[in-house]
């Protein structure tokens, strides 16, 4: 499943080491293209088809039509979180250096998107799981160890409501208690 196809769009072209990448921008965020971005990591368009499958997150992926010379072209482009999925499923260690460099060109030229846009950052599926752990250097490990702090995760993890303590919250409480009944038996 994708997102709503964008209409006619005129694509720009950044470059990733010498490869060349077009995006289109739509509603402000850069998307990429899919057909480039294989490229890139130096594999067939067959690849591409990993992007297809049921698991890749729906807001991640959506088909557009892009302006060229010679009239309009479907493509299919991929959200900066999208480049991420796809380099993470396609080879995570490979593709680290790309999906930063989409993260980093897709900030600058939106440097201020909303805090939890899915097709910005990573987010937890709709069961409450946790995305892939990212590769060292693909510029979203510091975001996923965030997520797998959040209380949004917790919740779903442990089944906790917000205002109940963690595990480790209710631990140093009954150590504390203990330490307190050890101090009052010995006054």
């Amino acid at each position: 499943m994708t997102t709503q196809p964008a209409t006619a769009t005129q694509a720009q072209t950044l470059m990733f080491k010498e490869h060349p990448i077009r995006i289109v921008i739509v509603d402000e965020v850069p998307w990429f293209s899919l057909e480039d971005v294989t490229e890139a990591l130096g594999y067939t368009q067959l690849s591409a088809k990993r992007a297809f499958h049921s698991s890749f997150p729906e807001h991640a992926r959506m088909e557009c039509l892009e302006e060229t010379g010679e009239g309009q072209k479907a493509t299919t482009v991929l959200s900066p979180v999208g480049v991420w999925h796809f380099t993470a499923i396609l080879d995570a260690y490979r593709g680290q250096h790309l999906a930063n460099w989409a993260k980093k060109e897709a900030l600058r030229l939106h440097p201020n998107p909303m805090p939890k846009d899915p097709r910005f950052f990573l987010t937890l599926t709709a069961e409450g799981q946790l995305p892939p752990t990212p590769a060292k250097y693909s510029g979203r490990l510091g975001e996923w160890r965030e997520l797998k702090d959040s209380e949004e995760y917790r919740q779903f993890r442990f089944g906790l409501h917000p205002s109940q303590p963690s595990r480790a919250e209710r631990q140093a409480r009954l150590i504390a208690e203990a330490e307190a009944a050890r101090l009052e038996a010995n006054a």
